[in-house]
């Protein structure tokens, strides 16, 4: 038995990719914190850019679940 919500077909795997936006929000988010994370670490240091992209995070999570909650 196969899913065909799950299992993507051979020929449109591609085209799924491009069209995947949790995969581009996912990758934004990562680039973000590679951006404006941290560079060096030190115990005693404050990590403001990791605090941001952390925060960010949570933001576009917290719109995400409140969309497909009102949908």
């Amino acid at each position: 038995m196969q899913y065909p919500e799950i299992v993507l077909p051979a020929q449109h795997a591609d085209e799924a990719i491009r069209q995947d936006t949790a995969l581009w929000v996912a990758l934004i988010l990562a680039a973000f914190t590679i951006a404006f994370g941290t560079r060096h670490l030190d115990a005693a240091e404050h990590h403001q850019g990791m605090v941001a992209a952390i925060a960010f995070e949570s933001l576009v999570k917290l719109l995400a679940s409140w969309r497909s909650a009102s949908s």
